[in-house]
């Protein structure tokens, strides 16, 4: 038998949310996917705010500040239950791995709903939080792979619709037989059920999303010995988040329907990018800023170990 894939569900599942996007400043949709695409993610600090988000030159950028606790909040305004695989800084969030969305466990985000993930898993009870804190103190740092800090992931995954068996009748079984020699075969009118599930779950060109800096480039896995500028996350207390995990068969295992990416830094980092914000600080390295932009939000499993 083949082994059932898994994915995990909160037993307490957060209310769908709305929101509306405007010319820079973003009350809230940040998209980063195929267009019309429904699937929304937002980033909720510890009083369950949305963080200031900004969009610019068509990505979009969180304003957080070092200590300060979040949550990633993914919505889905459709019919069906999706999945989410979720990174943060190039790590996956449920094992603390090297991000990889064709191979890592994700989420289970209800119909009409939206699930809160506020860390990485460290078992099926708990989590530790996510916390912005300065890249050296980050749990990718920590790890020595500090080079995607900065960027929040979520490909999203539709169901396979489920297989039927179609017996065809007497009328269509005489048809095949009378093809002529040279024409249709019987395999152009037997029902070949993972077949028709392979291509009826596959997405058109028209779904297939924008993986722009997505996947590893081994020159650009260079760690930098210097104290980095600007924010990444850290591996936080433990936080009680209990899951479950349930059969999911994704529509197309390897290539999501959309992947959404928020970008984050401090204040000083997203003004350096040319982002209007209340007040001016200055924050010079273009270098530093360069390795963000080019930050991978699934560069490549079990939980998540905290650092050593």
């Amino acid at each position: 038998m083949r082994p059932i894939p898994m994915a995990l569900v909160l037993l307490a599942l957060g209310s769908a949310c709305a929101g509306s996007a405007h010319a820079d400043r973003v009350a809230y949709k940040p998209v980063v996917t195929v267009e019309k695409s429904p699937y929304s993610i937002e980033l909720v600090d510890g009083n369950g705010g949305l963080l200031d988000t900004y969009e610019h030159r068509g990505r979009f950028y969180v304003q957080g500040d070092a200590g300060e606790r979040y949550t990633i909040r993914v919505s889905n305004p459709t019919d069906r239950r999706v999945e989410a695989v979720i990174s943060v800084d190039g790590l996956d969030v449920v094992d603390g791995g090297t991000a990889n969305f064709a191979s890592k466990r994700g989420y289970i985000v209800p119909a009409y709903g939206s699930v809160d993930i506020d860390g990485f898993r460290t078992s099926t009870q708990q989590v530790a939080a996510f916390r912005f804190s300065s890249v050296s103190s980050s749990y990718a740092g920590r790890k020595g792979k500090a080079r995607n800090v900065g960027v929040v992931g979520v490909a999203i995954f539709t169901e396979r619709a489920q297989e039927v068996l179609v017996i065809p009748s007497p009328l269509d079984y005489r048809y095949r037989k009378a093809q002529p020699r040279g024409g249709a075969s019987d395999k152009d009118y037997e029902v070949d059920a993972s077949a028709s599930a392979d291509e009826g779950g596959k997405p058109s060109a028209k779904s297939a999303m924008r993986t722009r800096g997505l996947g590893s480039n081994d020159t650009l896995q260079r760690e930098v010995p210097r104290e980095r500028p600007g924010l990444g996350t850290a591996f936080g207390e433990q936080r009680e988040s209990v899951v479950q995990f349930t059969s999911f068969v994704r529509a197309n295992a390897k290539k999501p329907t959309a992947i959404a990416e928020l970008r984050y830094n401090d204040s000083s980092g997203l003004r350096a990018l040319g982002i209007r914000l209340r007040e001016t600080i200055s924050w010079p390295d273009q270098d530093e800023l360069a390795l963000r932009e080019s930050a991978s939000s699934f560069p490549d499993s079990q939980f998540a170990q905290p650092p050593r």
